[in-house]
């Protein structure tokens, strides 16, 4: 069976069943053209499937610089209506990541301030790629500032990639896990120690 075209893989991707639109959103990775692009955009901002949007947005992520404003659209604002999930504009953040385009910069700034912290999770991690002192600067904030831990973590991790020192209260932001243990009993209470000669 000979693979499909890229005209019967468009025709898939928008009017197949779920596992088609899947599949044909897996495949139209492999036809980086500007079509493409905008077809798999289309899909993305038109689908309710969770498991297609995740899709598209991967296969946006695999197409290089030519997908790149598809992906800061992905990414977008959470607070604009219509945004899209989390894991979608996780995906997002990553893939601009890899890009290393400056121009993703400040999207991925504002990302930092989502409200979900997978996808400020994934903003960080993605400013690797970035090195400047504003990039520096907001994964220092983050780091200070953030509430969830794994972003505290991730920051703290991108900065000593980058060879950044970290501020030096680091170890009071960052949650580390301890052993429970008893506290010992007075002296005076245990029978069987000796006094001292």
């Amino acid at each position: 069976m000979s693979a499909p075209t890229l005209t019967e893989l468009f025709h898939l991707l928008q009017q197949g069943t779920s596992r088609q639109r899947i599949q044909a959103a897996h495949l139209l990775a492999g036809y980086p053209e500007p079509q493409t692009v905008a077809a798999l955009s289309q899909a993305l901002a038109a689908t309710q499937d969770p498991d297609l949007q995740d899709m598209a947005v991967k296969s946006l992520g695999r197409m290089g610089p030519l997908a790149f404003q598809a992906l800061v659209s992905a990414l977008g604002d959470a607070r604009a209506p219509g945004h899209h999930r989390p894991a979608v504009r996780a995906v997002a953040a990553e893939a601009l990541g890899k890009q290393q385009n400056s121009a993703a910069i400040e999207p991925l700034l504002l990302a930092l301030k989502d409200a979900n912290p997978t996808v400020r999770k994934h903003a960080a991690g993605a400013l690797i790629h970035y090195k400047e002192d504003r990039t520096v600067e907001a994964l220092k904030q983050l780091l200070l500032h953030d509430p969830d831990a794994e972003v505290r973590n991730r920051a703290a991790s991108v900065l000593q990639a980058m060879g950044i020192t970290a501020p030096v209260n680091i170890p009071t932001i960052i949650t580390v896990k301890r052993p429970v243990t008893k506290p010992l009993p007075p002296l005076s209470s245990d029978p069987s120690r000796k006094k001292d000669v």
